[in-house]
């Protein structure tokens, strides 16, 4: 019974990649597949992908291993799937805006022009919020005096 106890306990565990600011609760937690991006002591580029491995000392990002002490800046992609979404959805409702007032216009009302000044304030409007939403990127976390970087297991056994 001691026994299935425990495997249920380790079937559990796993690895965590926590970025963490001291002295503050402040904390990011990745597990594997999560979509993280990565900058590299002494390189000019930066490693985005998805985390497919981690280990205590090393992590791999589609395929490239990684050490953790070499990380200098860790980019959190999550938040822009989101604004992406929104900045699509808003961009795409433009054109549609603009098509449903002029053939109202043309069909309903008759006015000339068939797009009035509002709609095409409304619609530079939108465009202008999609603009701003397709701008914010990732969030920073640079790794040093502020951010700590570690790697955390939780399974009970060595």
């Amino acid at each position: 019974m001691f026994l299935f106890i425990f495997s249920c306990f380790s079937a559990v565990s796993q690895r965590f990649l926590v970025v963490q600011k001291a002295n503050t609760p402040k904390q990011v937690k990745y597990v594997v597949g999560d979509e993280i991006g990565v900058k590299v002591l002494g390189d000019e580029f930066t490693l985005y992908g998805e985390l497919m491995q981690l280990t205590d000392s090393t992590l791999v990002i589609e395929g490239q291993r990684v050490f953790i002490h070499n990380i200098t800046k860790i980019y959190d992609r999550t938040r822009i799937r989101g604004f992406r979404g929104a900045a699509i959805s808003t961009l795409a409702s433009v054109p549609f805006f603009i098509a449903v007032t002029s053939l109202n216009n043309w069909i309903n009302t008759g006015d000339r022009p068939l797009v009035d000044d509002g709609t095409w304030r409304l619609s530079g409007a939108f465009a202008g919020i999609s603009a701003i939403l397709f701008s914010i990127g990732p969030k920073k976390y640079p790794i040093g005096n502020r951010w700590m970087l570690k790697s955390i297991n939780t399974s009970f056994a060595p």
